[in-house]
């Protein structure tokens, strides 16, 4: 079963995925920063299917992710940096919520996006165990071909 990082006020934004059914939306709820509907990586395009689920903390994440195939990493949008491997929780509170909307105009999801000067824009990326531990540049190269920003693309 998915592991819920924080529920309420209308309001629900999962940790990980463990099968197909933890993909379906919340109904009533704002999924925030939703897992892909397609229960792909968002990095190297593999379905669920084809995972190996997570172990226990340090296999291979410092988090305790045991049994989840697809787990929520903060990742740079912009370009690497090396002076920062990391992403800090601590920016979640400078974020701001970009809406999603069903075909009717309904909002269903809310996709968080935190700015901060040195990083650019940083994103929810769902991960596999192979992924999430990839530095910056391995992950650009895997997911985009080469290191550096990826091509714009507008969102809708």
């Amino acid at each position: 079963m998915a592991k819920i990082r924080l529920t309420g006020c209308g309001k629900i934004s999962l940790a990980s995925i463990d099968s197909m059914k933890d993909l379906e939306l919340r109904q009533g709820l704002v999924n925030v920063n939703p897992p892909p509907s397609s229960g792909r990586c968002e990095c190297c395009g593999r379905h669920l299917s084809e995972l190996r689920p997570f172990g226990k903390a340090g296999d291979p994440y410092v988090r305790d992710c045991d049994g989840a195939l697809l787990v929520k990493r903060w990742r740079s949008f912009g370009r690497p940096d090396k002076e920062v491997e990391t992403i800090d929780e601590n920016y979640l509170c400078r974020g701001r919520a970009v809406p999603s909307y069903d075909k009717t105009g309904q909002m269903i999801a809310a996709h968080l996006i935190i700015a901060d000067p040195k990083l650019g824009a940083v994103l929810a990326s769902w991960e596999c165990r192979d992924c999430i531990v990839l530095s910056a540049e391995e992950y650009y190269e895997k997911k985009y071909g080469v290191v550096g920003e990826p091509e714009c693309k507008s969102v809708h």
